[in-house]
């Protein structure tokens, strides 16, 4: 069945009323045609969304600078599976000599035990390489490979390994090694360099949306400092599908294959079906689509591509409940002639059973503390920033489910894991994301 345009546009426009959505771009590749419709606003009360209006990819960026550190791997200037030492000697340490046993794979995959944020010390924010070497006495949260955590240090540290593979500083080897082969003129700095506008985020305040500048510092820039249009990802979906305009070349099938599905036996729990170099696996009822999400300072991001439909599909909003946007627009898709999904549904947990008895305290992932705390109503709740997860049930094998009251009202499923020695609860792992038990404060 042909994608008719003009149903797309209207869903578009009819989701962005519907979710409060400042403006939305969107843009598809499918049966050889790349389609692009926009709707709303760049800014509150700004002029109208165009389709080169530019905006954050946020985490989608992630995907970018993986796909140039395994061009790199291709092109033999590291091993997949060689120690990041190797190239990065500032963070061999005797005290943490795990970090620099750390490999591409294990950074890209996020397996590699690192946590999901680390804020330099106070001052000005250090450079890539500057950041990189802060990391040398980080604790990993786990023996490298052993679990997923979603971690944007990681993605910080391979950045830094790009930078000295090819000797180029990061927004060059990026720009490269895959933007400008692919065509992507859009895309750009989220902070805005050499005077490009950037469209703003917004969240919903009390008399309507307040805009929100994103912003990236440098070190973070690989985990989440890009920019550009609906249709710059969709050129990029298409190299990872076989089937780019141009710079087809950046990589061969091997490597796109590598991409998919070089991540080894570690899954996420709770979050995405499963997890590629960069990318992330997302079952649904048609097979896999591929490809990542992000979200910075009111914006959010997504980016799908489907290798055996051959198929693109791309959505940049730039409002922070974008998120649902998103969710209502892959199941209208279909109706207008494109399948994308919905994802499938989580299966419904076993049976409860009781509580471990040991799981209350302080669970640490770098600068991210899960509070799991008995609520007054007798039941746990847990606390994790602005988000408290409520209805916490047990199951078989310490997963629970609970709910996120703020959330878009799927069941959050998470576990707790013992020690090596199966004796002591000793991680928490939800959202993708784990955090290791802090020590009880002394009596």
């Amino acid at each position: 069945m042909p994608v008719q345009l003009g149903k797309i546009a209207q869903l578009l426009a009819g989701l962005t009323r519907e979710h409060e959505v400042v403006g939305a771009q969107l843009a598809l590749h499918h049966r050889g045609r790349t389609l692009s419709v926009q709707a709303g606003r760049e800014r509150h009360g700004g002029p109208p969304v165009g389709p080169d209006s530019v905006f954050p990819f946020g985490s989608v960026s992630k995907l970018v600078n993986a796909t140039a550190l395994v061009r790199s791997i291709a092109l033999g200037r590291l091993g997949l599976d060689e120690p990041i030492e190797e190239h990065l000697p500032e963070l061999r340490s005797d005290r943490v000599p795990r970090i620099g046993s750390v490999t591409p794979r294990h950074l890209l995959s996020h397996t590699s035990g690192l946590p999901s944020d680390h804020s330099p010390p106070a001052g000005p924010a250090p450079s890539l390489r500057e950041y990189a070497a802060l990391c040398r006495d980080l604790e990993p949260l786990f023996p490298p490979g052993a679990l997923y955590s979603y971690s944007n240090v990681g993605s910080a540290v391979a950045g830094r390994l790009l930078e000295v593979v090819t000797g180029l500083d990061w927004w060059t080897a990026i720009r490269t090694a895959v933007l400008d082969p692919l065509g992507c003129a859009s895309v750009r700095l989220v902070d805005g360099r050499d005077g490009a506008p950037v469209v703003g985020g917004h969240v919903l305040g009390p008399g309507g949306p307040v805009e929100i500048t994103p912003s990236c510092p440098e070190y973070y820039r690989p985990a989440g400092g890009l920019a550009g249009t609906a249709r710059d990802l969709v050129a990029f979906g298409r190299l990872h599908i076989g089937a780019a305009a141009r710079g087809d070349d950046v990589l061969d099938d091997a490597a796109r294959t590598l991409m998919r599905e070089g991540a080894g036996d570690a899954r996420p729990f709770g979050s995405t079906t499963a997890a590629g170099l960069g990318s992330h696996r997302f079952d649904t009822e048609r097979g896999p689509w591929f490809g990542h999400d992000g979200s910075i300072e009111g914006t959010h991001c997504h980016l799908r591509y489907h290798p055996d439909q051959q198929v693109v599909v791309a959505l940049a909003t730039n409002t922070a409940h974008g998120g649902e946007l998103w969710s209502d627009l892959v199941r209208g898709l279909g109706a207008a002639g494109l399948e994308v999904g919905p994802e499938r549904d989580p299966a419904p947990p076993a049976a409860p059973v009781a509580e471990p008895p040991d799981c209350l305290g302080d669970y640490l992932s770098g600068d991210m503390r899960y509070l799991v705390r008995r609520d007054h109503d007798g039941g746990i709740r847990i606390r994790a920033g602005a988000t408290t997860l409520v209805n916490v049930t047990f199951h078989a094998d310490h997963v629970f489910s609970a709910t996120d009251p703020t959330g878009p009202g799927r069941p959050v499923t998470g576990r707790f894991l013992p020690d090596s020695r199966g004796e002591r609860i000793a991680l928490l792992e939800v959202g993708g994301r784990v955090a290791r038990r802090e020590p009880a404060p002394r009596a």
